[in-house]
């Protein structure tokens, strides 16, 4: 803390020292978005992952207008809430890939791809490779161990 001493008659009537008290700011996370609201937009996130997130419905979970909510959540995570979204689909679509037999339509409609073909441009973007390889090259992978 750093503190400040006035004793000139300009500032009031009394004849000592007032001391002023100013704070140290407090120390901040390089993003935006508190911890808990971040934490707790995550949490939607994830809670939602097969559901349309709109950008709206992520800002006044926040509390923030959209536009607002967009740069605390670039800032705070890194990528823009939209790309979360995306990143947090294909991790999740690789986990399923890898532990289930289900076909890649059906993974796709069940975490909330428009179709297939939506899915898997995505999963590629992402990832550098189709799901239907991605799924082989785990598979050969725990078969050889």
């Amino acid at each position: 803390m750093t503190y400040f001493l006035d004793s000139g008659p300009a500032r009031s009537h009394h004849t000592g020292p007032i001391a002023l008290r100013m704070f140290d700011p407090l120390p901040r996370s390089p993003g935006c978005l508190p911890a808990r609201i971040l934490a707790r937009l995550k949490e939607h996130i994830e809670a939602n992952i097969d559901c349309s997130l709109s950008m709206v419905e992520l800002a006044s979970l926040a509390g923030l207008s959209a536009s607002h909510f967009a740069r605390c959540f670039r800032r705070s995570v890194g990528v823009p809430p939209h790309a979360y979204v995306k990143q947090r689909r294909v991790a999740r679509a690789r986990d399923m890939l890898a532990a289930t037999n289900l076909p890649v339509a059906e993974i796709a409609l069940v975490l909330g791809f428009s179709d297939q073909s939506h899915f898997t441009r995505r999963f590629r973007e992402v990832t550098g490779v189709p799901p239907g390889a991605y799924r082989f090259q785990n598979r050969s992978a725990d078969m050889h161990v």
